[in-house]
């Protein structure tokens, strides 16, 4: 898919001298976040799993042919976390996934206002990911460039902007997720869970079964919590 670079320098390597985060896999640290458990209705399972069922898979570590050109992709962090992660192995067979985005409007779903209602976030976006046997979402973190620019208000900033990950289904063998050196298996239907800005992370689906999630992405000026 895409070529070695000789004497490649890793967004990772930057990141590490900022001091962010420990950077050290042998700490056992605690870093995500479990904010409880939200009742998914038929409704909202169903709908979710059907919308995304019918978007085309896509490689997690896709570029555009412009992040190519000159190490253009250093100049994005979106893009040179996926170098990162081409440079290591990653590829269009290893990192297929489906995802299915809504925003907030008329014509969203009625399960979807559910959710960003229950989520408790404002000027929030839902998106429906599914991972299917065999896929890896590979190390990267969230830049939130997206949601950050669409937003004036100097309210929505990347201290207050927050995503959370809803579990759609309960565990199944071979779902993981990986936050920092947190490993989470074994959740339940309607987990949520989130981790600190910058935060990196993965998920693979080792199993037998399509693993799907839902994440929302919005600002809250407190951390929710979530009941049942």
């Amino acid at each position: 898919m895409y070529k070695k670079i000789k004497n490649y320098k890793s967004l990772l390597s930057k990141m590490k001298t900022k001091g962010t985060w420990h950077f050290n896999p042998n700490i056992k640290s605690k870093d995500a976040k479990y904010l409880g458990r939200l009742k998914l209705t038929t409704n909202i399972v169903n709908g979710a799993i059907k919308s995304v069922e019918k978007t085309p898979f896509l490689p997690a570590v896709k570029l555009f042919k412009n992040d190519l050109i000159n190490k253009a992709y250093e100049r994005t962090e979106i893009a040179w976390n996926k170098m990162d992660n081409i440079q290591v192995g990653y590829n269009e067979h290893n990192t297929l996934f489906k995802q299915k985005f809504f925003f907030e409007n008329s014509k969203m779903p009625k399960w979807c206002k559910k959710m960003i209602k229950l989520s408790k976030l404002r000027n929030a976006f839902l998106a429906v990911n599914m991972n299917p046997p065999g896929s890896i979402n590979p190390w990267h973190y969230d830049t939130y460039q997206g949601i950050l620019k669409k937003n004036s208000d100097h309210k929505n900033n990347i201290k207050t902007v927050l995503r959370i990950l809803i579990f759609i289904q309960s565990w199944q063998w071979g779902h993981f997720l990986q936050v920092g050196n947190e490993v989470i298996s074994h959740w339940k239907s309607g987990d949520v869970y989130s981790w600190n800005t910058g935060r990196y992370h993965l998920a693979t689906n080792s199993g037998i079964k399509p693993r799907y999630t839902i994440a929302i992405t919005g600002f809250t000026d407190k951390l929710p919590k979530y009941k049942c």
